[in-house]
């Protein structure tokens, strides 16, 4: 994780090593500065910046925002820094897990296609929303099994879930993002057997 200054004048390196002293100290934890300019470059190029020139001007009205992402999936989002913590951390591993195996090196599709995935799984929890936390099984060459929220394509097929029901679900991948087309109890025969 990189914090970034955006007042290198004020924010020497002894500076900011006191900082993360006293606040962060976690390993892989970095705080930088730098030339005013390359700074700004770099700020830019991730979208952390106001449209509005005077305000961007103003180092008392920064967005405090964090940008993350995941380079493998290219997929990247901002949020604002103080927003509530588990939101924030909800949001940043959904967008920077790895939604593919390692070894997966199909593309994903770019241009607006979509695949559809079909998987099983359990219900952890019905959070509001048009949302489901579901733990889902491995979908070889695509996804591996894991713990996601996920936006349905209708809420209408919440309705008669629960948590820890065993379910169906087709996962939908189109645009740089999941949501589930179908969502329902997982079909037994007579025995007992799925």
């Amino acid at each position: 994780m990189l914090s970034v200054s955006i007042d290198p004048e004020n924010d020497t390196p002894e500076v900011l090593h006191d900082y993360w002293e006293t606040f962060g100290s976690k390993p892989g934890w970095l705080f930088l500065t730098g030339d005013y300019d390359e700074i700004d470059v770099l700020r830019r190029s991730m979208g952390v910046y106001d449209l509005d020139p005077v305000l961007d001007a103003d180092k008392s009205q920064h967005a405090g925002l964090i940008t993350f992402g995941n380079d493998r999936t290219d997929r990247w989002a901002a949020l604002p820094a103080l927003m509530d913590a588990p939101g924030l951390a909800e949001t940043v591993l959904r967008i920077t897990r790895d939604a593919r195996p390692l070894d997966a090196v199909a593309e994903l599709p770019r241009d607006g296609g979509a695949t559809v995935h079909h998987t099983h799984g359990v219900v952890r929890q019905l959070p509001g929303n048009g949302r489901v936390v579901v733990d889902h099984e491995e979908i070889p060459g695509f996804m591996r099994a894991m713990t996601m929220t996920f936006e349905v394509a209708d809420a209408s097929l919440l309705q008669d879930l629960t948590p820890g029901q065993e379910v169906e679900l087709d996962i939908e991948f189109t645009d740089g993002s999941f949501r589930l087309t179908q969502i329902a109890p997982r079909r037994t025969d007579s025995h007992g057997l799925h």
